[in-house]
């Protein structure tokens, strides 16, 4: 990793911890434009979502194969790949970026203390905090997890592997973040803290690691046997 790649990171890194931030002291004090917004956004969900079963149904079902363990398994089967094809360092890489991401999520709501939304009528619930989403965390942790990983798979400076895990990522983080708030367990500022600290997450890992395109498709390094060492 060049000097450049690690100051761009770090760039991405101070926006996004000062975004969530700003976003964890503007919900606290309950008021304001993002107080306001959030409960526009909890109006049109009681409204078009609320009185149709079948939509809160499929709903429940994408909050079911959007949970956060999912992820986590789903990472665990690729780490498992890549440790067996000898990409140790990139294995290692993915399994504490998850898991980071594991324990950020219950330590920030924690501190934040942030009650869900609540309604007379209400078609969901979830325990714990709202702020920040663990299923928007998670959700685009994998994410972010996926586009690196295919980044550095690309031969050649070849970008269609990453420019594939974009378009899934980005179909994986909205849909995970529409149904948190569509089920009235979250609200938006929730999701968006979520996507945050993932995003953060993400980058001190691969700064932490030293990950670069093009780093799991290069042959694994082989130590050196008895007959290297006695050329030596």
């Amino acid at each position: 990793m060049t000097r450049r790649d690690v100051a761009r990171l770090s760039a991405t890194l101070l926006v996004t911890v000062l975004a969530f931030a700003a976003l964890a002291l503007l919900v606290t004090g309950g008021t304001g434009p993002w107080a306001s917004f959030d409960q526009r956004v909890l109006d049109v969900v009681r409204v078009r979502v609320f009185p149709h079963p079948e939509v809160v149904v499929a709903l429940e079902v994408l909050a079911f194969v959007t949970h956060p363990n999912a992820w986590r398994a789903v990472a665990a089967v690729i780490a498992v790949v890549l440790w067996q094809r000898g990409r140790h360092g990139i294995a290692t890489w993915l399994v504490v970026t998850m898991a980071l991401g594991g324990v950020l999520s219950p330590l920030l709501k924690a501190i934040v203390g942030r009650e869900r939304p609540v309604f007379a009528d209400p078609v969901s619930s979830a325990d714990g905090y709202a702020f920040p989403s663990g299923h928007a965390l998670a959700s685009m942790l994998f994410a972010a997890c996926l586009i690196v990983l295919a980044r550095s798979v690309a031969r050649d400076g070849r970008r269609s592997p990453a420019r594939r895990a974009v378009a899934v990522g980005v179909v994986i983080v909205a849909i995970t973040g529409i149904d948190r708030i569509a089920l009235g367990v979250h609200y938006a500022s929730d999701v968006l803290a979520g996507w945050l600290v993932a995003l953060a997450t993400v980058t001190v890992t691969t700064i932490a690691f030293g990950i670069r395109p093009g780093d799991a498709a290069r042959p694994p390094t082989a130590s050196p046997g008895p007959t290297s060492a006695r050329r030596r």
